[in-house]
């Protein structure tokens, strides 16, 4: 689905368990929590190449705004999957940007509530010492069937 990808990975601070509560909580597929860095690389080559230029940078990300809902439309074959999302909207070093955390995943909507009660607990700062750099696998369609392939810690 999105090829080979870039994260952010959680090692200390609870994402994990948040992700579980909420694929618990909306029935949905659980995953790794993550911070997406770069999405639908073709080769695993080139994947790691751009994880070990990553692996060397140390940001520190800061919770903002209210959790969304995204929905993007992927090709399959010659059918279009629906991908929602919730999304939590991070600051890179004070810094308002498109990165995310993704506390659910599922192939139809969430309700208000459902997005509004997603990130409960979640921490209000992430710093590096909390992260690692991964290349993952991630292109079946499933989110739970993604895997990592290597890690590069700080």
């Amino acid at each position: 689905m999105f090829k080979f990808c870039i994260w952010y990975t959680f090692n200390e601070i609870p994402f994990n368990k948040i992700i579980l509560r909420n694929a618990n909580l909306f029935n949905t597929s659980s995953f790794k929590a993550h911070i997406t860095i770069k999405s639908n690389i073709r080769s695993e080559k080139e994947a790691h190449l751009i994880a070990a230029k990553y692996a060397n940078i140390k940001p520190t990300f800061q919770v903002y705004g209210p959790p969304i809902q995204t929905h993007t439309k992927i090709v399959n074959g010659i059918q279009l999957i629906d991908f929602y999302a919730i999304e939590q909207r991070l600051k890179i070093n004070e810094f308002e940007s498109p990165l995310h955390v993704s506390l659910a995943y599922s192939n139809k909507s969430f309700s208000d509530m459902e997005v509004g009660i997603s990130n409960t607990d979640i921490p209000k700062n992430i710093y590096s010492k909390h992260l690692s750099v991964c290349v993952m696998n991630c292109w079946k369609h499933d989110p739970s069937q993604w895997y990592e392939v290597s890690k590069f810690n700080f």
